[in-house]
């Protein structure tokens, strides 16, 4: 099967990525305007950034869900702010996990809502006095903490404390802006405004040749590093599968589940947030009774199939190893700073 992925040359430069080097300065130009003239709105509660410096995946998602689940764990109250990409509705509105679906808010936003309150916007600002009304309305539910999937870039507010998330297999590729290579910035500007970095490895995929300097630069500017394993739950008695997915990396995927254990017949990508036609997914339902292999793809994508179609796929779920008990002790520390009155970090 073809692959869909991000040009080859945002990875390992060459020729293309020489010739979009003007485009790429005068985008980086405007990035920096774009922020000198944006004024932020301040957040009701204490802001917690979970972002990344690249186009594409980086393991923001399970990240964010597990910062929820351990602050929860330790008696806060925190909600997650999405922009909800992929989603029709563009809020400022609480999923509802029982009866939106991730055409309507977007994937990620309906997965993080298993865990806890989820605020699509796909304006930040809106958002933000979305949230005063509520948390000003009689009755109203009571948090302490914003955990933003996502906003490293986005100038609307200003985040308490920023962690910049690292898929150390790809790093931060060639290194050049957008679109001749993946950073959304220049990479000054995300460690400048970024206090932790975040680098997930998954299984045996090695290091990207860029991501020592990339540590030498946050180690530089006193980023604190935190690394931590992506996997999956091991799967039992090797079962046959034809995997699928929408995501960034899909061969990160695919690979995950080899290591897991699963015994992939085929595999079948399709583009990131790509919903799932019933023609091609009949055509994999197909395929697989054929090789009597079952259909297999990630949690998030799962979310994404037809009501009808979630009983003949199966999911596997992707677990976190890292040190999150540091990360806490930082957010924690950012809570105490901003209910003091203190300064966001710059």
């Amino acid at each position: 099967m073809v692959e869909l992925k991000a040009p080859r040359f945002w990875s390992e430069g060459g020729w293309q990525a020489q010739a979009l080097a003007p485009v790429a300065w005068a985008y980086g130009g405007l990035v920096r305007g774009y922020r000198a003239f944006k004024r932020p709105v301040k957040a009701p509660l204490p802001l917690i950034c979970v972002g990344n410096f690249t186009a594409g995946g980086a393991g923001k998602t399970p990240v964010v869900r597990a910062l929820v689940e351990g602050l929860s764990g330790r008696g806060h109250r925190p909600l997650v702010l999405s922009k909800g990409y992929g989603g029709q509705l563009s809020g400022p509105l609480w999923v509802d996990p029982l009866n939106h679906t991730a055409a309507q808010v977007g994937d990620e936003p309906l997965l993080l809502a298993e865990n806890c309150p989820v605020l699509v916007a796909h304006s930040r600002a809106q958002g933000m006095a979305f949230l005063r009304r509520a948390l000003a309305a009689p009755g109203s539910a009571s948090f302490d903490v914003i955990v933003m999937d996502d906003g490293l870039q986005n100038p609307a507010l200003r985040p308490d404390l920023t962690f910049a998330v690292v898929d150390a297999g790809t790093g931060i590729g060639n290194q050049r802006t957008l679109p001749a290579g993946p950073l959304r910035e220049p990479l000054k500007l995300g460690l400048a405004r970024s206090q932790a970095l975040i680098v997930l490895r998954t299984g045996e995929e090695p290091d990207h040749p860029s991501l020592p300097g990339l540590l030498q630069s946050a180690k530089a500017r006193g980023l604190v590093l935190l690394e931590g394993q992506t996997f999956l739950q091991p799967a039992p008695a090797r079962p046959l599968v034809l995997a699928f997915c929408g995501i960034a990396r899909p061969a990160k995927f695919f690979r995950s589940l080899s290591e897991a254990g699963y015994r992939l017949t085929d595999t079948q990508p399709f583009g990131d947030h790509q919903p799932f036609p019933e023609a091609a997914l009949g055509n994999l339902y197909r395929r697989a009774r054929a090789d009597e292999a079952q259909l297999i793809t990630t949690e998030k994508d799962w979310l994404r199939l037809p009501e009808a179609w979630r009983s003949k796929v199966h999911f596997a779920p992707l677990h976190l190893r890292w040190p999150r008990n540091e990360a806490l002790a930082l957010i924690e520390a950012a809570i105490e700073r901003a209910s003091a009155g203190g300064k966001n970090p710059s």
